[in-house]
């Protein structure tokens, strides 16, 4: 059957939806291969960023490439410490005045539940005497 088929006998309409098949598929496949390439380069150049840094960084330090002196870091660890503990003096005194404040605010609600309490009783009275 396929020896006595020939290319007259193929639909013309069948030859031309091939034809854009065909170059649909390449144009599809050609973007994607785009696409992966670019993101493979991509990947690519950001491992090899990260690998060169890490080459710069592993080098050997002279003292002209020092860019931090111990007097430099003997002056900030002075500095956050005298920070830190005026930020700890703070907290001290902050939760010596909210304890002071909490015994006046239970010594005044003692006072105003004994002042109801006593109202409360006197309403009982009157109310137990009618």
């Amino acid at each position: 059957m396929l020896a006595q088929a020939s290319i007259e006998s193929i639909p013309d309409g069948w030859l031309k939806q091939m034809a854009i098949f065909i170059l649909v598929s390449i144009t599809v496949i050609s973007f994607a291969a785009a696409a992966i390439f670019s993101g493979l380069q991509y990947l690519h150049d950001r491992r090899n960023s990260t690998r060169s840094q890490e080459r710069k960084i592993s080098g050997t330090i002279t003292a002209e490439k020092l860019f931090v002196t111990d007097e430099m870091c003997l002056q900030r660890h002075v500095e956050n410490r005298t920070r830190i503990e005026r930020a700890e003096e703070e907290l001290r005194t902050l939760r010596a005045e909210m304890y002071s404040e909490d015994r006046n605010i239970r010594q005044d609600l003692a006072e105003k539940f004994s002042s109801i309490q006593r109202l409360l009783g006197r309403i009982e009275e009157k109310i137990d005497s009618k």
